[in-house]
């Protein structure tokens, strides 16, 4: 599973964990944060929280969400 929103990534790695990473832009991440399954659906919750937010950015050409 992943979920990929500006720069942001969150991908789930072989011990059925999720990290959240960022997209540097030069072809590097940065590891922020390990979230183990019962909390993703949290997370979700609060993705949706934001996405008329983040999709208005992208509307407006501002490029990615800081």
């Amino acid at each position: 599973m992943k979920i990929e929103m500006a720069r942001w990534t969150i991908s789930m790695n072989d011990y059925d964990n999720y990290k959240i990473r960022y997209n540097r832009g030069d072809g590097h991440f940065e590891d922020f944060v390990e979230i183990y399954p019962e909390h993703m659906i949290e997370l979700v919750e609060l993705l949706k929280e934001y996405e008329p937010k983040i999709k208005k950015h992208i509307a407006d050409e501002k490029g990615g969400v800081h």
